[in-house]
């Protein structure tokens, strides 16, 4: 239970979003062990949430903190506008973080990721309802340790990237209808999609990485070739806890459907998919130049030199041929 001190507006330095150009100013409750972040001001829609405000850590994100509901964008002073609903665009949460309050993020339309500690937070209800657009979490730690990942897919059946620092992970879409069966009007629970079973490989609250990796066999009779391409290059291009035996079952499936994952990266312009690929040894010369083939028809400037960069720096691949 927080209890309610005072309500203040601090600004934020500067130099604590100098990577975004702007600073941003938080309206706050004191509450027992520190402080609850109730709304944030800003003129960009990256929002970074410092660890301490006012010398206390920052505990709390309330409910509706962020929310799109009965917000007007251009409250402020002309110059900063609250930051929420379509105007978020990223958040990045404070390793003192603790609670997330419901429907904290309800109708952030245009939120893409978020970056969260790896510790378990406490997830309010509907908290991610409606992002439609949240398909990236950054968690800054290992994926051997606990974090609130688990809490965070109970609520998000659209297709999500997770990266730790030493393992990404996809988890792909799927669905959940009931289906009316005979006179009686008894409802049947029908879930498509291997998503789903992929989101329940954890231990407690440390995600299983071995029983993830047993999902990819079944998904392939069900998921589409994009899904699974993605679903191998992640896991091979931070691979903490993977074996040899299913590293050579996600590369295989990988290097024989390399056209249709060199294409899903090129139309969606994420480097990110492709890098961790060439640090691990896992692209061969004859797939990089593919790869700045594709790039240079799609007129992709930055990507074929990224790629060129890379590519002096990755060393010997790891594979004889493609």
């Amino acid at each position: 239970m927080t209890n309610s001190v005072k309500l203040s507006t601090i600004d934020v330095a500067k130099d604590v979003l100098k990577e975004y150009g702007g600073a941003m100013r938080f309206e706050y409750r004191e509450v027992s062990d520190g402080i609850s972040i109730d709304a944030v001001y800003g003129d960009i829609g990256e929002v970074v949430i410092p660890d301490m405000i006012d010398g206390k850590p920052v505990r709390e994100i309330s409910a509706y903190a962020f929310s799109g509901k009965d917000i007007n964008p251009d409250d402020g002073d002309g110059i900063e506008f609250r930051l929420a609903g379509d105007v978020l665009k990223s958040v990045t949460l404070p390793d003192t973080l603790e609670k997330i309050g419901e429907l904290c993020f309800y109708q952030c339309y245009d939120l893409k990721s978020i970056s969260l500690p790896n510790t378990a937070i406490e997830i309010g209800s509907d908290a991610f309802m409606n992002c439609k657009k949240l398909d990236t979490l950054f968690i800054r730690g290992s994926v051997k340790e606990p974090s609130s990942l688990r809490q965070i897919l109970l609520q998000r059946t659209s297709a999500t990237d997770v990266w730790f620092d030493d393992a990404a992970i996809h988890f792909s879409e799927y669905s959940e209808k009931y289906d009316l069966i005979g006179p009686a009007h008894i409802f049947e629970l029908n879930i498509e999609g291997e998503g789903f079973r992929a989101r329940k490989c954890f231990d407690g609250d440390v995600f299983d990485v071995g029983m993830y990796d047993t999902v990819f066999e079944k998904a392939k009779d069900t998921e589409d070739e994009k899904t699974l391409c993605k679903t191998a290059a992640l896991r091979l291009s931070r691979p903490a806890g993977l074996t040899d035996e299913i590293k050579e079952s996600y590369l295989d499936y990988l290097l024989s459907h390399m056209d249709v994952y060199l294409d899903d990266v090129i139309k969606h312009r994420d480097l990110s998919l492709i890098e961790g690929l060439g640090r691990e040894g896992f692209l061969s010369d004859e797939t990089v130049a593919i790869a700045l083939k594709k790039m240079t028809a799609a007129r992709w400037t930055e990507g074929v030199a990224k790629l060129l960069a890379w590519k002096s720096e990755w060393g010997k691949c790891n594979l004889c041929v493609m």
